[in-house]
């Protein structure tokens, strides 16, 4: 089981360590940034590494980060009004995952009717039941104001964006992305927030809709407009390149020896769509696997009581760092300018700035040395050369050695 540490539990090893420096010389929130800021170091010097598995499907490009489901809006044909109590009081699409993925984001294709309508939108994910309904809730996006900029436009359609605080890793299958509001009253043809679907040239039906009590198919065969945006897992956004990639991957119950591509057999390719692995020649097929390795970092749980899963055995290091970066802000302080009609009492401030300065490097030192990042590189062997060709004081040169035999 993952061991988890809270933002808290930091914050109290960290003041141990400073010896009780009021908030009044460093806020509660400074000690909270330089924590997450040594987070952010450590996942730099001591990156978790992980591999990911997943079956080929035949072509040359696998989605690493970006969008997951992406329905064109070029499709969108007609809209749904979401009401506000009973039938439509919640309108969900259907989607698919073909291989297990982090989500962090959707966006349904909606539009509002008037310049001001009260309420909150609210996104979620729920699993799906075996007939197409969706059934247990998975998690609630960030609520958005209606008529505000991240809402949906008057009289037009637009992607609107909900974002999960803490992605969510879901393995293949069938999910749900409902829509929902909070604080809406719905009034037809004046406070309105439709959703757009398609339902033209016969589509497949993946719009269900919630009655305060049960979810149904709706009515009407629709398929709504979608994106969800998501990653491979350990592969945190556009940026980054894998550590090595396995092709075919091996079966170690069968004591396989693991086949490592080389550096130009793929390529990191960039689309509109994302970050892909891109074979160059291979085309794995969906009976094999790949499999990449990958430096993934440590990302906070937010919430009430923000906590991150680093190494239990890495907590003194990481307290340490968080400290020194604490130095640093006091050390900032304190060595600003202040009037003072007591020259004494500048001069205290900057000693104390220098004195918090050596500390933080003290205490940066201390956390290289827990994570035996502190050995000294091997000075090689150097030389210098120099010109000692120096002339005579009367600056004439030398009489049987000039400018041009030297």
């Amino acid at each position: 089981m993952t061991i988890r540490t809270t933002l808290s539990a930091f914050n109290t090893r960290v003041d141990s360590l400073l010896l009780g420096i009021s908030a009044t010389v460093l806020p509660m929130a400074d000690r909270d940034l330089a924590i997450r800021e040594a987070v952010r170091r450590y996942n730099r010097d001591m990156p978790r590494r992980t591999a990911v598995e997943f079956a080929g499907d035949g072509g040359a490009y696998y989605l690493l980060h970006g969008n997951i489901i992406n329905t064109a809006e070029s499709s969108q044909d007609e809209g749904i009004d979401l009401t506000s109590a009973g039938s439509q009081d919640k309108l969900a699409i259907g989607f698919t995952l073909t291989r297990r993925q982090v989500v962090r984001e959707f966006a349904f294709f909606c539009q509002r009717n008037d310049v001001t309508v009260d309420g909150e939108l609210v996104g979620e994910l729920f699993t799906d039941d075996g007939a197409g309904l969706p059934e247990s809730l998975i998690a609630t996006a960030v609520k958005i104001d209606i008529d505000d900029g991240a809402g949906p436009p008057e009289g037009r359609y637009a992607k609107v964006r909900f974002y999960l605080e803490n992605a969510i890793t879901l393995p293949a299958g069938d999910y749900h992305a409902a829509l929902s509001s909070t604080g809406y009253t719905y009034a037809n043809g004046t406070d309105e927030v439709v959703l757009g679907v398609q339902q033209g040239d016969t589509p497949t039906n993946n719009i269900t809709e919630y009655d305060g009590a049960t979810w149904s198919a709706y009515s009407t065969d629709s398929a709504g407009i979608l994106e969800v945006i998501g990653s491979t897992p350990g592969w945190e956004g556009l940026r980054g390149a894998p550590l090595g990639v396995e092709y075919p991957a091996a079966d170690l119950s069968s004591d396989e020896s693991p086949v490592r591509l080389d550096d130009d057999t793929y390529e990191i390719f960039m689309s509109q769509e994302g970050s892909w692995l891109r074979f160059r020649e291979l085309r794995p097929s969906t009976s094999e696997l790949i499999r990449i390795n990958l430096a993934e970092t440590y990302i906070w749980q937010e919430g009430d009581a923000p906590s991150i899963d680093t190494p239990s055995q890495d907590f003194d290091a990481l307290c340490y760092l968080a400290a020194s970066k604490c130095c640093m802000r006091i050390a900032n302080k304190f060595g600003q300018k202040h009037s003072s009609t007591l020259g004494a009492d500048v001069v205290d401030r900057k000693s104390q700035g220098e004195f918090y300065r050596r500390q933080g490097k003290d205490y940066e030192k201390e956390y290289k040395v827990l994570l035996g990042l502190d050995k000294e590189q091997e000075v090689g062997a150097s030389m210098a050369i120099l010109d000692l060709d120096l002339e005579p004081p009367h600056s004439q040169g030398f009489l049987f050695h000039g400018k041009r035999t030297r």
